[in-house]
């Protein structure tokens, strides 16, 4: 596991608000967080980072034990996917001490919807895949499918009580339609 660091929190959280344009929506996989993204991105003429690409990507080998000891861990453990699946849900509640109120979204989906993200895509079947051969994690699908549905839980649970905005989706919502609506509750219209 890793540290939560308080003062790295607080100096985040700092750096973050004197930023007032930033505005982050989050969500558990299969949300449609990277979709509605770009979509408010092309309607409101703002730039969008997605940090998905950034984090598996370009960052990946750029993480400081210190600055980022939760991504420094996991992107130095002998098995990066063992060491997240062995990871406690509530390992990922910071993000309301850290953002400021008003400038994020929580995106959700009803749980029986949740319940086939991993099932109804060809590249998150593939992923599951990966999972499956996963060793040293006695079944790991499973274990990889409950911590899925706990993140899920636990990021709507930490949005309510932070006061966070919370849209649940459904499976056949208009991503425009949903960038709207998350464009009005993070302030950009």
């Amino acid at each position: 596991m890793f540290p939560v660091d308080d003062v790295l929190i607080e100096s985040t959280r700092r750096a973050l608000a004197r930023q007032p344009g930033l505005r982050f929506s989050v969500g558990a996989s299969g949300t449609g967080k990277t979709t509605i993204a770009a979509a408010i991105g092309d309607r409101y003429g703002v730039g969008v980072l997605d940090t998905d690409a950034r984090i598996y990507g370009s960052w990946h080998g750029r993480y400081d034990p210190v600055r980022h000891p939760a991504s420094h861990a996991w992107a130095t453990a002998p098995d990066p996917l063992g060491w997240q699946l062995a990871l406690d849900p509530d390992a990922f509640s910071t993000l309301a001490r850290v953002v400021p109120a008003g400038a994020v979204c929580c995106l959700a989906l009803p749980a029986e919807v949740q319940a086939s993200v991993w099932t109804s895509h060809a590249d998150r079947r593939e992923f599951v895949g990966i999972v499956a051969r996963v060793t040293g994690v006695p079944d790991a699908v499973a274990r990889f499918l409950a911590l899925d549905r706990q993140l899920a839980l636990a990021m709507a649970r930490d949005a309510v009580a932070a006061g966070t905005p919370l849209l649940v989706r459904g499976p056949h919502d208009d991503p425009a339609e949903s960038a709207a609506r998350i464009a009005r509750l993070i302030g950009l219209t």
